[in-house]
């Protein structure tokens, strides 16, 4: 905008707030709330880089990325979040009363029966999230829990089909013991808060068959 009018040698007509808006980028949220309503547009420069957690960070956690975009509208789910699965790999998730349908775990010997179905079901909440496109910053943690806790991993990126590789290692074993699931999850919370910086909403998902 401000190139053309230099380059026409012309004054630029309009007033200062719409130049401001000239020179922001012109990506705009996708969000169906915005459909009737004002849009919504990265409040970043025109051209920028990729907005970063980094920068979300600068911004005390503010708005929400998207695709390398960063947009202050809210709506929900929109915030970048914390997802902790906490999962119950017990001897009794062993039976096959419950078994998944996907071939990938089906086809294991370990995981064609209650825990091969709460896997399933944890990657398919994973691939919705992911499908939506809501947020390039949400980070997944994976506890397995039986005697004792095991965290399998921690505060990673949302990347469910990469994700399922590591939560496909998990084996059943031993009794059921929900404390020290509970405190290991407070734990790990805390810890990626600490160490991101960022005060992600947590949604926390426990599964269990509640056989001891």
């Amino acid at each position: 905008h401000d190139a053309y009018w230099t380059a026409m040698h012309f004054k630029d007509p309009c007033t200062e707030d719409e130049q401001k808006k000239f020179r922001l980028c012109n990506a705009q949220c996708g969000s169906s709330e915005h459909m009737d309503n004002v849009p919504s547009f990265c409040d970043q420069p025109l051209w920028h880089p990729d907005f970063t957690d980094k920068d979300l960070m600068r911004l005390d956690g503010d708005g929400f990325i998207l695709e390398g975009h960063h947009f202050t509208c809210r709506h929900p789910g929109s915030r970048p979040l914390h997802h902790v699965l906490v999962v119950d790999a017990s001897e009794s998730m062993l039976w096959k009363d419950r078994k998944p349908a996907m071939k990938e775990l089906s086809g294991l010997p370990s995981l064609n029966n209650r825990l091969g179905a709460v896997v399933e079901a944890c990657f398919s909440y994973l691939k919705e999230r992911q499908s939506g496109g809501v947020h390039d910053a949400d980070l997944v943690s994976f506890i397995s829990f039986n005697t004792t806790a095991e965290v399998v991993f921690k505060a990673e990126t949302l990347h469910a089909n990469r994700l399922l590789k590591e939560m496909i290692k998990v084996r059943a074993k031993g009794n059921t013991n929900f404390s020290p699931a509970w405190l290991e999850a407070g734990k790990l919370i805390n810890e990626v808060k600490q160490e991101t910086g960022l005060n992600r909403d947590c949604v926390m998902i426990f599964l269990s068959d509640g056989l001891a």
